[in-house]
């Protein structure tokens, strides 16, 4: 809504709270999911994803204020950190998606080539599970109905007029034991793992800041033995981008091997017995 500006008077449409650029194309859908309405679907361009309204909140805006007294420690850590899933790139452009009216871990997508893809977060997260080619035209909507218990349709438009009718079969309507509190708890799995990552970017990035300040510390220490040497302001030597370069690689090589320990894919060496 248009608000009054306080200095200048003038009426003005306030800024959004957040953005996010994580589509490389027009959003096509945004839909709240039928069983958490905190979870929306956003497909557009070659990819989709699924954001949880409290991670997005950016906990620097005063608006949001009200809305970080629900969250605890561990979401706070995951704020302003993007959706907590995210497609890879598909091939083919995407042109809408649905949440499925039955099953809280189902949704479908819709693409140019006239395809629909059903995707099942409780059987694969990194693709979909079935894709059904439907119409040589670009489809451009779909909508899945429940007829009754026994019989659910998923009617799918294209660009050429024509009106597809198929039905979902009983694997992808009737939702398994504890479904909806299993998506329930892979979603908070996602915050926290959202949460860790944004962690771990700002530790590099502090890291990486240190190691800077240490390196110019060096070749400043180097310039007051040789005055006249070295002059103020000018470019390292070989000497020191190549003690600084070893500094990084050694920052590099410990974190890479304490990350493979942590995924068990190596172990700690054990010392060599003493003789």
């Amino acid at each position: 809504m248009p608000q009054k500006d306080q200095d200048t008077g003038k009426i003005q449409t306030p800024k959004p709270d957040f953005y996010h650029t994580m589509h490389d194309g027009p959003i096509m859908t945004v839909q709240r999911s039928p069983f958490f309405m905190d979870i929306l679907l956003v497909v557009g361009g070659w990819n989709f994803t699924i954001w949880k309204e409290a991670v997005v909140i950016d906990k620097n805006n005063p608006s949001s204020a009200e809305s970080l007294k629900t969250l605890n420690v561990a979401e706070n850590d995951a704020l302003k950190s993007g959706p907590i899933l995210q497609s890879a790139p598909n091939p083919i452009r995407m042109t809408s998606g649905f949440w499925s009216p039955s099953r809280p871990g189902v949704f479908y997508i819709s693409k140019v080539d006239g395809s629909v893809d059903v995707w099942d977060l409780l059987d694969k997260t990194h693709e979909s599970s079935i894709t059904q080619s439907v119409s040589p035209s670009a489809i451009t909507k779909i909508y899945p109905h429940a007829v009754s218990h026994k019989q659910h349709l998923l009617a799918v438009g294209d660009s050429s007029g024509t009106l597809h009718i198929l039905e979902i079969p009983w694997s992808l309507r009737l939702p398994a034991p504890n479904e909806v509190t299993g998506v329930a708890n892979y979603f908070e799995r996602e915050v926290k793992r959202r949460g860790f990552v944004v962690q771990r970017w700002d530790f590099r990035e502090h890291e990486k800041r240190e190691l800077e300040a240490e390196a110019k510390k060096k070749a400043g220490d180097v310039r007051q033995v040789r005055p006249t040497l070295i002059a103020p302001n000018v470019l390292l030597t070989d000497e020191e981008i190549e003690y600084r370069l070893k500094l990084e690689y050694q920052t590099y090589m410990e974190a890479e091997g304490n990350f493979l320990r942590e995924l068990g894919i190596t172990k700690e060496e054990e010392p060599l017995p003493q003789t």
